[in-house]
């Protein structure tokens, strides 16, 4: 999978990249792997920094008071879930479990709701290849926080997701070159990922590109002009998953959008928002978080669920006045409101295309959210989705007549599919709402390129009078 670019740089590490400035990694590194402390990696080797503790300070640059700073989007599993807006009294053992495995470990234990995550990126992430690699001739993915690639428990990590969903995509043989940019701040993790990455077959059209070790918001200009490889046009999709509000400011997120065919797929800590919202001077990080104070409005909520969905929509509209088209999708802990939110910003309709199927897979009533045991499962309501917004938007149509694309596309834009459009349709037509006048003669009641007509119950009283 490593291979030489035609005007892109090698991955680093190997012969060449010296040349261009890239951090070699050690060729040689002893590696430990302890069962009594759950998995711990210990590395040692040219190239790698000590992360021994001394006075509260990790050799590295990090101290403890640092990591208390983004205590709250590391985990919530001790927080109950209407806690308010501020952290519950009895919460801190728990996450500073939390915060001394991430500190300390180069390998840590994966989540439920991490692998819910994942679904949703390799479903994604199947539409998305499809639609990008079969139509353009080089595209490319970056993962501004890759961590090591694998768990401790087994899973792999988000980089070796997408890796391995291109590999093994039915399509992949006819796709153009996919540029895989990876970027972790620890040289530890960053060995480690070169490990797993070593683990995989070859494929003269994946290209990986693992940085020298570095912060998201100190490489974000040089990975884009990496990832565009000279042209602004060429598509690329950021995978942006950070671990606290303060690595991935709305102004960073903002700069991933600059090209006409850039994605983010970006993660959104509703529940840290919902539980820290009025905390005396959180609302400086909010705003920076937001870019703007437009998140205010979502603190007028009381109910935690309520509250996390709108911090949700309130992100995406700050990200709409960038033009761009926007979905979320909650991923939740059991049957709690949502631990987080993923938020997808495209250019193109094409992208919401992609979005829509994903969400009502894994959540076939709302398409809102899923946790762990409910993330594709069959559903009692699978013939009754809820399409109330749909059905809305459409009943407002009346006295018009309308093309089938036009009502994709608004269908889309509300996060629903084709089926759901159809099936609102249905309805307005038992109720004579909505009447195909063109073509006169199909094979179904709504097929593409059709044109349908809306009327007002009104006028359905009016005539039957």
């Amino acid at each position: 999978m490593r291979r030489r670019d035609r005007g892109c740089p090698l991955i680093p590490g190997l012969p060449g990249a010296a040349a261009r400035g890239e951090q070699s990694l050690p060729t040689t590194v002893s590696t430990s792997l302890s069962r009594s402390t759950g998995g711990t990696v210990s590395q040692s080797g040219p190239g790698l920094s000590s992360r021994r503790r001394d006075g509260g300070r990790i050799q590295g640059g990090t101290t403890a008071t640092d990591e208390v700073d983004r205590v709250g989007v590391i985990d919530n599993t001790s927080h109950s879930d209407d806690a308010g807006c501020s952290a519950s009294a009895g919460s801190g053992e728990g996450i500073m479990r939390r915060v001394e495995e991430l500190r300390e470990q180069t390998v840590w234990k994966s989540d439920p709701h991490t692998q819910v995550k994942h679904l949703v990126y390799r479903h994604y992430l199947q539409c998305w290849m499809a639609k990008i690699l079969q139509k353009f001739p080089e595209a490319t993915i970056v993962d501004g926080f890759a961590g090591p690639g694998v768990y401790t428990d087994g899973p792999p990590g988000s980089s070796i997701v997408v890796a391995k969903t291109f590999l093994e995509h039915a399509a992949h043989r006819r796709f153009g070159r996919l540029n895989l940019i990876c970027l972790e701040e620890r040289p530890d993790r960053v060995e480690e990922l070169h490990r797993q990455f070593a683990k995989l077959p070859n494929s003269p059209q994946l290209n990986v590109r693992i940085q020298p070790p570095g912060t998201f918001a100190e490489q974000q200009s040089r990975l884009s002009a990496l990832a565009h490889c000279g042209r602004a046009d060429t598509p690329v999709l950021w995978l942006i998953d950070p671990f606290n509000l303060k690595s991935a400011p709305f102004s960073l997120i903002s700069k991933c959008l600059t090209g006409p065919r850039d994605e983010v797929l970006f993660t959104l800590f509703t529940n840290e928002l919902h539980r820290f919202c009025q905390r005396e001077g959180f609302d400086i990080a909010m705003t920076a978080y937001f870019g703007g104070d437009h998140w205010q409005t979502a603190t007028i909520e009381r109910r935690a669920g309520a509250r996390k969905e709108a911090f949700s929509a309130a992100y995406q509209l700050g990200l709409k006045e960038l033009k761009v088209f926007t979905g979320s999708f909650g991923i939740k802990i059991s049957n709690q409101s949502a631990r987080y939110h993923l938020i997808l910003a495209t250019h193109s309709e094409a992208g919401l295309k992609c979005w829509a199927p994903v969400t009502w897979k894994l959540d076939s009533y709302s398409g809102q959210g899923a946790s762990a045991d409910t993330a594709d499962a069959l559903s009692l309501f699978d013939e009754a989705s809820v399409v109330d917004r749909l059905d809305v938007a459409l009943r407002t149509l009346a006295g018009t007549e309308q093309r089938w694309e036009v009502l994709s596309s608004q269908a889309a834009r509300l996060n629903h599919m084709d089926k759901h459009l159809r099936q609102v349709l249905d309805n307005l037509a038992a109720q004579g709402l909505a009447i195909r006048i063109n073509p006169v003669k199909a094979r179904s009641a709504w097929p593409e390129g059709c044109t349908i007509r809306f009327y007002a119950p009104e006028d359905v009283v009016e005539e039957s009078a």
